[in-house]
């Protein structure tokens, strides 16, 4: 229908420039009928590849999801330099956060089954709007789970970085470990070779923390009876254990300041 229709406009903005055409010279009513139908093209044109962009974003994974975060924002303009927690299911169901870390001023982006890609797919709509003094970050677990290898796992996350750096700068990022459940132990031995990777990079970088979860976790070489009937996320107990790891690694306040967050 459109591009017939922008078809025609332009035979009849030809016809029209030939009408009132005066010693090969279009008149000023040519040229006024020029613009209107070059004006009349661009609108059909832009307002039939808006709703296939929009179909198009629709079709992204978590989406749907990550427009409840955009419409939160809208409703309350986020505040800058807060500590931002970001990641998979196990950031999205930690609602005890603000709770269990009173002292720390928190907010939380978590959507169900994010990996590592994701986090990055989303960053602008995740992350800069809320320029955070420091990043939690936790993802990966479903990076293995979906058959990612570890070092692809740690090039995700130094992705992530390079967009972090480019946008943020030093600001500083704390990478919770991969968490070894009762539901993927068959991947647990991929997992520890990615946190290893990752404990490694951490090493190397002034504005990255490996904060190790995953040890804690454990007991007599076996997931400790801390999750949900899934086998998957954690209950209180687990939680309880992450906000110990994750209080301290913060309090230790040996990581570089965000540069656009007053000391």
């Amino acid at each position: 229908m459109f591009p017939s229709y922008a078809a025609n406009a332009t035979k009849l903005d030809k016809a029209s420039v030939r009408a009132v055409t005066h010693a090969g010279r279009p008149s000023m009513i040519a040229a006024g009928l020029t613009h209107w139908s070059i004006l009349a093209c661009l609108l059909i044109g832009a307002w039939s590849v808006q709703p296939a962009f929009a179909q198009k974003l629709k079709k992204r994974p978590f989406w749907s999801e990550i427009q409840v975060f955009l419409q939160m924002d809208k409703a309350v303009r986020p505040i800058p330099c807060r500590t931002l927690f970001v990641g998979s299911s196990s950031i999205r169901l930690w609602t005890s956060l603000k709770r269990d870390l009173p002292q720390r001023n928190v907010v939380r982006r978590g959507f169900g089954g994010a990996q590592l890609t994701d986090v990055l797919q989303y960053f602008d709509q995740l992350i800069t709007p809320h320029r955070p003094r420091e990043i939690v970050l936790y993802a990966g677990e479903n990076d293995i789970a979906w058959g990612r290898s570890p070092d692809n796992v740690v090039k995700a996350l130094q992705a992530f970085l390079k967009r972090k750096t480019e946008t943020f700068g030093v600001t500083p990022v704390y990478f919770i470990s991969i968490k070894p459940t009762v539901y993927h132990w068959d991947k647990h031995t991929r997992q520890k070779e990615a946190n290893a990777l990752i404990r490694r990079l951490a090493a190397q970088r002034s504005d990255l923390v490996y904060v190790d979860v995953a040890s804690l976790m454990l007991e007599g070489g076996r997931p400790k009876n801390i999750f949900l009937g899934d086998r998957l996320h954690m209950n209180r107990d687990g939680y309880r254990l992450w906000t110990k790891a994750i209080g301290d690694a913060l309090d230790q306040g040996e990581m570089p300041a965000a540069p656009h967050c007053k000391p």
